[in-house]
């Protein structure tokens, strides 16, 4: 067989043969050069399979998961909706080790393909694994974005939106958006504990009050807790002296 390739390296039944014999043998390394010059010959369908077979190679023989996902990347080339592909991508990107440049390629496509259930699965697994505070806000955000525009699960758009607000409390959209939803799901109750716990943290004055000020309309309205009303309106009064909506509502309570 290996004569006939030296003299025809196109012969079919040659390929298949060589690549039958290097996989009884667990010669992998050979048969991933038989499999890629299998694909360069081919077309369509086979030319997809071909390549996903070399990527399974790599993955699970060879060991060499990074080249394994340049291979399967290179399927959506030939066939851009690739269920094949994507899940093993997918699988890699379980992988705390590969996960960045697997979610890179699993993002913008599985957007395309409005798959936004594996989407936000890939967006919880970047989130978990970034160390970067902005970096894992943004992440949240986006998931949130998914759950909420994408997928209609308001009350988890609203679990990452509160995730993403832990990590930086004074960005105005989160807490915005969080406040919508907290009205949306009837999360009352969650919306004015991380509301009033992120308000003690905050170091700019104004966001403090702004806080506490949401806290005490919602203990006073939805919670129907005047004491926590009173206690958190007196707390925003304090960030914010000057603010004389603050101060009325506060003599009010």
């Amino acid at each position: 067989l290996e004569n006939v390739i030296l003299i025809d390296p196109a012969h079919g039944e040659a390929l298949s043969g060589l690549a039958r014999l290097f996989e009884r043998k667990g010669d992998h390394r050979n048969l991933l050069d038989i499999l890629r010059t299998q694909a360069d010959l081919a077309e369509g369908a086979p030319k997809v399979a071909l390549i996903l077979r070399a990527g399974e190679v790599l993955e699970r023989d060879l060991d060499d998961v990074e080249e394994a996902i340049t291979t399967y990347e290179e399927v959506f080339l030939h066939d851009p909706e690739s269920s094949e592909a994507l899940e093993a991508l997918m699988r890699i990107a379980r992988l705390e080790q590969y996960r960045e440049r697997a979610a890179e390629i699993l993002e913008p496509r599985l957007r395309e393909l409005s798959r936004f259930d594996e989407l936000a699965e890939i967006l919880e697994l970047s989130a978990a694994g970034s160390v970067d505070p902005f970096g894992k806000k943004e992440k949240l955000r986006a998931l949130a974005e998914v759950h909420d525009a994408c997928r209609g699960d308001l009350p988890a758009a609203f679990d990452a939106y509160a995730r993403a607000f832990a990590e930086e409390p004074e960005d105005e959209t989160i807490f915005h958006e969080l406040d919508r939803l907290g009205d949306e799901t009837g999360k009352f109750a969650e919306l004015a504990d991380l509301f009033e716990n992120s308000a003690q943290t905050v170091g700019d004055p104004d966001m403090r009050a702004r806080l506490f000020k949401r806290v005490s309309e919602i203990a006073e309205g939805a919670l129907e807790d005047l004491e926590r009303a009173a206690r958190t309106m007196a707390r925003a009064a304090e960030a914010n002296p000057d603010d004389e909506l603050i101060l009325e509502q506060l003599d009010r309570l």
